[in-house]
């Protein structure tokens, strides 16, 4: 690796830290700011706005990643038609999800327009992953990492000190601040994204498509994309919204609180794949099956050697430490923290199935997997939280993520002989 290759990769860590850091101070401004209800409300909102975003960008950051590595003269054009998609499909997310949440009867404060607008979020979220994946493509990690993660929750959390400190913060305005911080971030980061790809220089230049050839072509990859992208994030927090089901908002602020807290043992693996993630996707199309492998396994062992330390801490002192950080009423979910500890260092331990699955020709094997534990989900989730509460969620939320990655692990390996999980590895000779 160059040593400007290997500034940019450092970069990219410090800011995918950042990024995670970020939506950490979110979680623990709102829990301080809002009492524990409306702090679960919130949690409510800005998970589900952030699943109808990832149906708005419909696959096509994952899809951009590919298009970039093609390296020829259509590229610009197609980037351009990801855009329009997954403009198309986040105002599609917007109609949906309002009336999703008018059907429910889900109640904000204020009139139907703070609905209207807190739904509004989805358009600049999508676009602002969309503009930070052709950022990395384009070798600028650092901005692009901080587009997809970290811009909006160090933007919200700024709005809601702010409102704090002026005796302002109430459910609604928070909520408009994280509409705020959803468009401040789109506005600089597509502006970027735009700038970084005017410097294109195609590598090889072949016959333009159609647009209709091309959404033909594509319209499979992208909906196995989104579909995975999708259900993979309905499935991480889909007890909340079981949990709000059974009318425990008090637990989704618990499970909330200890699930962000736990995922600070992914953040290894969650910085390297800003890196990885194009590196695979090269790879791959080169047909280097001993360099991938090499390159997952040994990042894997990495993450999980540095994942047990905070995770042996995490899994000990769970209870307290939420206290903590968070206020003493979040004692309660301690048993949580523990619990969800395992499940996400068995998924270190895994290491980058899914964005393997994705830029290796297995989107619709991920996508599957994910429907069937989704199904899993709805029945035995519901019915773990009608009869056992919190405690049940968590226990079937485990179950399923250790299931998951065995079969992602699995398919991998037996498909296209990737080797994804944590394991020493022989530099080649």
């Amino acid at each position: 690796m160059s040593i400007s290759s290997r500034r940019s990769a450092l970069g990219a860590v410090a800011a995918r830290a950042v990024s995670i850091l970020a939506s950490f101070i979110l979680t623990f401004i709102v829990a301080r700011v809002l009492d524990v209800e409306d702090a679960g409300t919130f949690f409510l909102v800005f998970t589900s706005i952030a699943i109808v975003a990832t149906f708005g960008r419909f696959g096509t950051d994952n899809l951009a990643l590919k298009i970039v590595g093609r390296a020829d003269s259509n590229v610009l054009v197609d980037l351009r038609r990801l855009a329009v998609i997954a403009l198309a499909a986040s105002v599609v997310g917007v109609g949906a999800g309002v009336a999703a949440s008018s059907l429910v009867g889900i109640n904000l404060p204020g009139s139907f327009s703070t609905l209207l607008l807190t739904a509004s979020a989805v358009v600049p979220q999508a676009a602002s992953v969309l503009a930070g994946s052709i950022l990395r493509a384009r070798g600028r990690l650092i901005l692009g990492t901080f587009a997809e993660l970290g811009s909006m929750p160090a933007l919200t959390a700024l709005g809601i000190t702010v409102l704090f400190a002026t005796g302002m913060a109430t459910l609604e305005s928070v909520l408009i601040c994280l509409v705020a911080g959803s468009w401040a971030t789109a506005l600089w980061s597509v502006w970027a994204a735009v700038s970084a790809s005017r410097t294109y220089v195609p590598e090889t230049s072949v016959a333009p498509v159609r647009t209709t050839q091309f959404i033909r072509e594509n319209s499979r990859p992208l909906t196995a994309m989104m579909g995975t992208s999708l259900i993979f994030y309905l499935v991480t927090w889909i007890p909340i919204y079981l949990l709000s089901a059974v009318g425990e908002l008090e637990a989704v602020s618990y499970y909330t609180a200890a699930a962000r807290l736990a995922g600070f043992i992914g953040l290894i693996p969650a910085i390297q794949v800003s890196y990885l993630a194009p590196t695979f996707a090269r790879l791959h199309q080169q047909s280097d099956v001993a360099g991938l492998n090499r390159l997952a396994g040994r990042s894997a062992l990495i993450a999980l050697g540095l994942a047990a330390v905070p995770a042996t801490v995490l899994a000990v002192w769970a209870g307290p430490l939420l206290g903590l950080l968070y206020g003493s009423p979040y004692e309660e979910g301690g048993f949580v923290l523990s619990l969800l500890t395992v499940g996400v260092v068995v998924s270190v331990a895994a290491g980058q199935v899914n964005q393997l699955m994705l830029l290796c020709d297995l989107e619709q094997f991920a996508l599957w997997l994910n429907i069937a534990i989704l199904g899993l989900w709805l029945v035995a989730g519901f019915a773990s939280a009608v009869t056992f509460g919190l405690a049940g969620v968590v226990l079937v939320s485990v179950t399923l993520t250790i299931g998951y990655q065995l079969a992602a692990v699995l398919k991998l390996h037996s498909a296209a002989s990737i080797l994804s999980f944590a394991r020493l590895t022989r530099s080649p000779s």
